[in-house]
């Protein structure tokens, strides 16, 4: 009961900070502009966090990068996972049928092919194929991972609770494959598991953008994202000027721990359905 308590009181603090920390990407109390006489400053009641190396206060950059980099990251997570689970249920219900076999092996096929390319490796296919470097790139590549990823996952979990027993004793009684799926799998065996995997994919995306911009590709200046500031002010930071990297790092754990957070405390307040009914 007390780790419970402890977990729920971290994530909690955790979503509260990472609110807090996107709070200036839509106010004007803070300004975005370059001030070369402000470089790098440390934090003050001015700048929370101090500014960056054309003198832009850090805290609205960090806030931008959460905007415009982490957010359109998300939302291609879930639109992922939406059609991979929906091309599972598709094929898994026209199973039956030749027509739905042989889509089945093709894209088993390509989710195999696929799956086993690094997506650092698959986002710079995707930038020579749209003859630059940006965010359109990291998302396309990361969608279709995230796709192939869900469809292999739910399409594994129903293969494997097929020869269960409340799950033939359901089909007996006249009961539909969708309907066992949705009871006695998405609704309840299949539930923490597939909650934390969506947890994984959320967080790993961020952790991967930022790593991509980092290197060069994805958000490019002037726009904000981790992987640019943290490549802006590496040099600086070996020269003593290490606050803009510990403050950026930071703001990206909790950003890519946040979602996880949520996820967490969405599980801990949703009670598990039985198993075994019929």
């Amino acid at each position: 009961m007390a780790r419970r308590r402890s977990l729920i009181l971290l994530d909690s603090g955790i979503i509260c900070l990472f609110a807090c920390i996107t709070v200036p990407r839509w106010t004007t109390w803070l300004e975005d502009r370059i001030n070369l006489r402000l470089t790098q400053t440390l934090p003050s009641w001015t700048h929370p966090l101090g500014t960056d190396h054309l003198g832009r206060d850090l805290l609205v950059r960090l806030s931008r990068a959460i905007a415009d980099a982490a957010l359109p990251l998300w939302l291609t997570v879930l639109t992922g996972v939406s059609i991979g689970t929906l091309l599972a249920l598709m094929l898994v219900a026209k199973a039956h049928t030749q027509l739905g076999q042989i889509l089945r092996h093709g894209v088993n096929l390509v989710a195999s092919i696929v799956g086993a390319i690094p997506l650092t490796l698959a986002t710079f296919a995707m930038a020579v194929v749209l003859e630059e470097a940006d965010l359109r790139a990291v998302l396309l590549a990361l969608g279709v991972s995230v796709i192939l990823q869900s469809y292999l996952q739910l399409a594994n979990h129903i293969e494997e609770s097929k020869r269960l027993g409340y799950w033939t004793a359901n089909e007996a009684l006249g009961g539909t494959l969708l309907g066992r799926i949705w009871r006695y799998g998405i609704r309840s065996a299949w539930t923490q598991e597939l909650a934390l995997s969506l947890g994984h994919k959320l967080r790993a995306a961020v952790i991967v953008e930022a790593t991509l911009s980092y290197l060069g590709f994805g958000i490019q200046e002037p726009e904000a994202s981790f992987g640019n500031i943290l490549a802006a002010h590496f040099a600086a930071s070996l020269h003593g000027k290490w606050w803009v990297m510990a403050a950026t790092l930071s703001v990206l754990m909790v950003t890519a721990a946040a979602p996880q957070a949520l996820i967490r405390l969405a599980s801990m307040r949703q009670k598990p359905a039985p198993t075994t009914q019929r």
